[in-house]
């Protein structure tokens, strides 16, 4: 009987320990990098995901979810950190499976990418966000998430056609992405689907015509003479997201308006044009 007792008050001990260790729950993975989470875009993030979902299909590879509760998917964290920075609206980080959105940035994501007011037009928020979900699902299906390609001179055969865009892994999530939303904007595709692919090419076309009717009217002055800082990369980061859009509404619309836009701006990245050259009229330089 006594034997019997200490054997209870041993076993208690040992059986709460085992129960400890073996609810213990993994660490977060925003927590690896000081990151915690945000609130303020939840709904919007929900929304989003719900679309890229529901254009990937549910054969896709590569899908996702909002929680770690969630049997199916990679995990989208929306995340809060002063080591973000302003244009890291959303990524992969290295060596991860998950997706991180920057709750603190996407307000900014959608001041540059989203009408403002007069001809720019609008780009719903679940919208936007699907678009750049979608991208991120490339990074994962490609094994490339958490990288950054320097910048790159493209050809227009480069970006056009065949997107064989092999010197820039954020062209080819963007490719990705493309093939998605192609796959799904195609007749005999259930209805949901369709219609969630049909918002996604109205709302690509819409960034890029937002991006470059501010180049052309914003920088008046400086898109006429072809200033490299419009077209070109801005460091060691991603392509510039002009040219970005204006290759995946090319790729949407295949149209003649919409290639000779990408040509347009390809062109801009590779210029030469001097002063003198502008509207025919002779520069003050060329006295000189």
């Amino acid at each position: 009987m006594h034997s019997s007792r200490c054997a209870k008050r041993a076993f208690i001990p040992i059986s709460a320990a085992l129960l400890l260790f073996g609810c213990a729950r993994p660490r977060p993975v925003p927590e690896k990098y000081g990151l915690h989470i945000g609130t303020t875009h939840r709904a919007v993030l929900q929304r989003a995901i719900a679309i890229t979902n529901t254009i990937l299909g549910p054969s896709a590879v590569v899908t996702l979810r909002a929680t770690d509760r969630e049997r199916r998917g990679a995990t989208v964290y929306l995340v809060r950190g002063a080591q973000l920075g302003d244009t890291e609206y959303c990524f992969v980080p290295q060596g991860e499976s998950c997706v991180f959105v920057n709750d603190a940035a996407f307000d900014g994501a959608m001041h540059l990418f989203s009408g403002h007011a007069g001809s720019e037009l609008s780009v719903p928020p679940e919208q936007l966000l699907a678009l750049m979900l979608l991208h991120e699902t490339g990074h994962l299906a490609n094994h490339d998430g958490g990288s950054y390609t320097p910048p790159s001179r493209l050809a227009l055969d480069d970006v056009t056609a065949t997107m064989n865009v092999d010197k820039s892994r954020e062209l080819r999530a963007d490719a990705h992405a493309i093939r998605a939303i192609r796959e799904a904007f195609t007749p005999g595709q259930p209805m949901p689907r369709f219609l969630a692919a049909g918002d996604l090419v109205r709302a690509v076309a819409n960034i890029s015509w937002n991006l470059s009717s501010r180049r052309a009217i914003d920088d008046f002055a400086a898109n006429a003479l072809r200033d490299q800082r419009l077209f070109l990369d801005e460091g060691y980061t991603h392509p510039n997201f002009e040219l970005r859009f204006l290759i995946m509404n090319d790729q949407l619309q295949s149209t003649p308006e919409s290639r000779a836009l990408l040509a347009d701006f390809v062109a801009g990245r590779q210029s030469t044009a001097t002063p003198k050259s502008l509207l025919g009229i002779p520069s003050l330089m060329d006295a000189h």
